[in-house]
């Protein structure tokens, strides 16, 4: 076997380990991550040290565009922890929770800077499990309304399997964005087909679910992507949206809630913990208290919830908003270094699809496109929940999510296959 067939099947390894996560994640799969991470781990360091020329943290980081935010983030990372009101915890954290995002945005970004087929593969991977969740989520209720009810109120299941409260909606924040971009930007009439479908049947499940964030997420997304994107055929796509959104609030209790998203009492649970981390952050502003300790202070007599807080405190030790906790727990230094990674990305992903490439196909930039607008879905969503620094499967999924979308910018792409029409 030669060098370059060892890389090739390692490139395998790695896009078949993706794609287990990818269609398993969603169901909670306890160990998953973990195995996915140390797979993914081994895998890149392997095709690495192959590949292996010089300059070695700039052949193993890809994405050349974002390696100065990611290390400068890395770096308020480690001041964070060097000054951490728990240094122990937070290096702990670091090492459980960050390595391993970075080490899922890795693996998206190498999959797709491989070839052609390894993004298309990826994508096809992403779609078939979207298409197996939005089935699922439909078929339970439909199914379970008939034998129970008053399960009609909130769907929180896929065939069966139930999906925790705080997961459901954050899968349909990933799917909805990449899949209403197939049917509306991919010219390959199977993609448009299965992006038709996919969009149908994810907005049902996002209507029976009633969750207003992700719902607010999806709707400003979806619309700056037909305003940023579209001129003649604007009216179509509108018309299309206009009609899903009247389903969505004509199915299920979606109306209802809508009503009720600028109501505070509302968001009663939130509010408390929103105070919490800003009174943190108020007392600890340059390099906050230290990374993964928001969940100790919230303890402390000064930052506690009042006695009658609406929810059991022990399933509320984040704050319920990802750019709060980073503040609390990283100063405004981790907060601007954690916000530049995605200003950049951002800025590079508006260019590229306002100017693509000319040998980039246009499914291959309904995929960007899919892609990008995933992340800044999933960005906007994070406002409610604190997923993207927390836990592993879910921050797991969008880190994988954010690497693929990165690596497909023009700075970062070494395709040399033929687009597929």
């Amino acid at each position: 076997m030669t060098k370059n067939q060892a890389i090739d099947y390692l490139h395998y390894l790695l896009l078949g380990a993706a794609s287990i996560f990818i269609i398993l994640a969603p169901y909670e799969h306890k160990y998953l991550g973990k195995i996915t991470f140390a797979a993914g781990l081994i895998i890149l360091f392997a095709i690495k040290i192959l590949q292996y020329r010089g300059g070695f943290f700039h052949k193993i980081f890809i994405v050349r565009d974002l390696i100065r935010p990611f290390a400068v983030f890395g770096l308020a990372c480690i001041l964070s922890i060097i000054f951490s009101s728990d240094p122990y915890h937070s290096q702990a954290i670091f090492f459980d929770r960050y390595l391993v995002y970075v080490v899922f945005f890795a693996i998206g970004s190498m999959i797709v800077c491989q070839s052609r087929k390894s993004l298309y593969v990826f994508s096809g991977i992403l779609l078939l499990s979207l298409l197996i969740y939005s089935l699922g989520g439909v078929r339970d209720y439909f199914y379970y309304c008939q034998v129970n009810p008053a399960l009609k109120e909130r769907l929180w299941s896929v065939f069966g399997k139930r999906i925790p409260f705080y997961s459901f909606p954050l899968y349909l924040v990933f799917f909805i964005p990449f899949v209403f971009s197939l049917f509306v930007f991919a010219k390959n009439k199977i993609l448009k087909g299965a992006g038709l479908i996919g969009s149908i049947l994810l907005f049902l499940c996002l209507a029976w679910n009633t969750s207003r964030a992700a719902w607010l997420a999806i709707f400003i997304t979806l619309s700056g992507m037909v305003f940023i994107k579209f001129k003649r055929s604007r009216i179509f796509v509108l018309v299309f949206f206009l009609i899903m959104i009247s389903l969505s609030f004509y199915l299920g209790d979606n109306k209802e809630r809508m009503k009720t998203v600028l109501d505070p009492n509302s968001w009663s649970n939130r509010i408390p913990l929103y105070q919490s981390a800003l009174r943190i952050f108020r007392d600890y502003p340059v390099l906050g208290i230290g990374l993964g300790t928001f969940e100790k202070f919230i303890r402390y007599p000064k930052y506690d919830l009042a006695s009658n807080y609406p929810v059991s405190r022990e399933l509320n030790l984040h704050a319920h908003n990802t750019y709060l906790e980073v503040a609390a727990e990283m100063g405004i230094v981790g907060l601007f270094s954690f916000l530049s990674i995605f200003a950049v990305f951002f800025w590079r992903a508006f260019k590229k699809i306002v100017s693509p490439e000319k040998d980039v196909s246009w499914n291959e930039q309904a995929v960007f496109i899919g892609l990008t607008a995933s992340v800044l879905s999933a960005l906007i969503f994070a406002f409610s929940t604190t997923f993207i620094i927390v836990g592993v499967n879910n921050s797991a999924y969008f880190w994988l999510l954010f690497g693929a979308a990165a690596g497909m910018l023009p700075n970062s792409r070494t395709l040399s296959e033929k687009s597929i029409p």
